[in-house]
């Protein structure tokens, strides 16, 4: 649904709805990992478990905890700046697949010289460490532990993408009849409280893409001083311009595809057995649905005052799209809006 990641300030009294409501800069927002971790931790039920396997299975809840940590980190940074920004959008976990390939990208920001940023965001409680052959090792139990370079993924998002663009998927701003291509650019945004050892001097030089490796919090400014701007959110654009951004952003965020993966599968489960098994997660969410006719879905609140709005209030505001340019509003705030506009 196109509204979810839409975010809009309650008006001042200096200003009224109206004006606000053309700002809609995070375009989207991240998935829900809480299914993911829940159906990690119902294999954790399963009678004759293997000790190893269910190691396995607490490792990865606890790397998806992390990286969720990371990735919610990141997003606040990335919107504490952007969000009230008309010329810069911003996308959350956006998965694309492209040619027999997928890019998995954290975030996505597209700035109002029309570059587009790819990053990819890194919680390591302990550290991590960079050699000068660009090996990345975080550490586990006090012990150095490899671990895929995020350099190297952002690589591989960047190629990704750029198929995207080549192969017609998203259609691009013309320029005097020709179609201007973006230019994409990584960082790897690491938490802000973790200690980042990396090669120094001649070694560093070896390394490419280290100077992509940033602090979470130092995101602004790097893109900022990139695009040779001191305050990159607040640069100008022209109604147009700023419509060709936002237009580029809606078209990558439509080409999101969720992954669905059969996580018993994954650790060499078997699907549970659904009789003499009732406290499994199958059969718990199954009882939840029979028993209880009230939505598990989260609270919609409305766009502008952050209030609940009621089911048939936001099935009103869907069907009325257009009138409310695609944002959920409560019965007050409709109101306001239509007095604005009187």
């Amino acid at each position: 649904m196109p509204a979810q990641g839409v975010h809009l300030k309650a008006p001042t009294s200096e200003e009224g709805l109206g004006s606000r409501l053309p700002v809609e800069v995070q375009i989207k927002a991240a998935d829900d990992k809480q299914p993911l971790i829940d159906a990690l931790t119902a294999l954790l039920d399963r009678p004759q478990l293997l000790e190893h396997t269910r190691r396995q299975i607490e490792r990865e809840i606890r790397q998806t905890r992390s990286g969720l940590k990371a990735e919610q980190d990141a997003a606040y940074e990335i919107e504490f700046y952007f969000r009230d920004s008309r010329n810069v959008m911003t996308i959350h976990d956006l998965r694309i697949e492209c040619g027999g390939r997928v890019a998995q990208i954290d975030h996505v920001i597209i700035d109002p010289f029309f570059e587009i940023w790819l990053c990819e965001s890194k919680s390591f409680a302990s550290g991590v460490t960079i050699n000068e052959q660009g090996e990345w090792s975080t550490y586990w139990d006090g012990r150095p532990r490899g671990m895929p370079s995020p350099i190297e993924q952002n690589v591989r998002h960047v190629v990704v993408l750029g198929d995207v663009i080549a192969k017609g998927l998203v259609s691009l701003p013309r320029r005097s009849g020709v179609a201007f291509r973006p230019s994409i650019k990584s960082l790897v945004l690491i938490s802000k409280g973790a200690h980042i050892s990396r090669p120094k001097g001649w070694a560093a030089s070896r390394v490419e893409g280290l100077s992509t490796v940033i602090k979470s919090d130092q995101l602004y400014a790097t893109i900022s001083r990139t695009t040779g701007e001191k305050d990159i959110g607040n640069v100008s654009r022209t109604p147009d311009e700023r419509k060709a951004i936002e237009n580029l952003a809606r078209q990558l965020a439509a080409l999101h595809v969720r992954l669905h993966v059969d996580q018993a599968a994954r650790f060499g489960l078997g699907p549970e057995p659904v009789a003499g098994r009732p406290n499994s997660f199958e059969a718990r969410a199954s009882a939840a649905r029979a028993s209880s006719a009230v939505s598990t879905e989260p609270q919609i609140v409305c766009e502008s005052c952050r209030e609940p709005v009621p089911d048939a209030v936001v099935r009103y505001c869907r069907a009325n799209a257009v009138k409310f340019r695609g944002v959920i509003l409560c019965v007050g705030c409709q109101r306001r809006l239509k007095a604005t506009h009187s």
